[in-house]
């Protein structure tokens, strides 16, 4: 059995760094079926949503991830997240919901902080950073989901 509360930091995690992406990658590698349309519609608005985030995430136009609005959605995505997923493998739910609201508030610090700084240091433009960015939550969120 996966260690449920080492998933749910890493879905909290990913919560940090892309809200919408959490419960999207959660919600699309769900071991339950999902053929009526009351599961259908909430998994493709989540995928919107994710879309959406992950585009306009480099537009000049969203504010700061650690402003106090978006820094707490992404609390509560890693929270609900990591409750879900610590439920999933074998965990207590309240622990993996306390996982991933810290470790998704920690994350939006921490990855804030390091993309500004690495653009800084290296030149690099904000859309790589932000694109290698979008690379390592999904991989990360993968690794938390199977």
């Amino acid at each position: 059995m996966a260690n449920p509360y080492g998933k749910a930091i890493l879905i909290g995690i990913v919560a940090g760094m892309r809200c919408f992406l959490a419960p999207a990658l959660l919600v699309r590698n769900s071991d339950e079926p999902c053929e009526s349309a009351s599961c259908t519609i909430p998994s493709t608005a989540l995928s919107f949503l994710a879309a959406g985030e992950l585009v306009g995430d480099k537009t000049p136009y969203i504010g700061n991830r650690t402003d106090p609005g978006p820094l707490f959605g992404r609390i509560v995505s890693g929270a609900i997240c990591g409750g879900a997923v610590a439920k999933k493998n074998g965990g207590e739910p309240a622990i993996g919901l306390i996982a991933g609201g810290l470790s998704a508030f920690a994350s939006a610090h921490a990855c804030y902080l390091t993309r500004r700084e690495l653009a800084k240091v290296t030149g690099a433009p904000d859309l790589v950073l932000a694109l290698a960015e979008d690379a390592a939550a999904f991989g990360i969120g993968s690794a938390a989901v199977k």
